[in-house]
C-alpha cells in the first residue's frame, strides 16, 4: 500500500478514535504497539528477549477477544463499532 493512503488511513482511524470510550482508545494503543514488536528484528537472544516481554506485557496474544468482548460491550453504538475497527487499521 503507497504511504499516502496508509498515512491517510491512519488519519481517518485516529479520528474515529477521537470520541471513542476510553478502553477502545486503549486497545487501539495496544494493537499499534503489538504491531511494532512483531516487526522488531530478532537479532540476538538480547533483542528476543526484550520482544518476547513486551508482547507479554501488552497481551498480544489476547487483542482478539478482547476486542471480541469490547465489540459486545458496545453493540449497539455504530460510533464505537467503527472505532473497533479503526483501532485494528492503526500501526505499522
Amino acid at each position: 500500500m503507497p504511504a499516502l493512503v496508509h498515512a491517510d488511513e491512519q488519519h481517518r482511524g485516529s479520528e474515529q478514535l477521537g470520541t471513542a470510550p476510553a478502553d477502545v482508545v486503549a486497545l487501539a494503543g495496544r494493537e499499534v504497539a503489538c504491531k511494532h514488536w512483531l516487526s522488531v528484528e530478532i537479532t540476538d537472544q538480547e533483542s528476543d528477549s526484550r520482544v518476547e516481554h513486551a508482547l507479554s506485557h501488552l497481551r498480544c496474544d489476547a487483542l482478539a477477544a478482547d476486542a471480541a468482548a469490547l465489540r459486545t460491550k458496545y453493540g449497539q453504538s455504530d460510533s464505537t463499532l467503527k472505532a473497533l475497527d479503526a483501532a485494528r487499521a492503526l500501526g505499522p
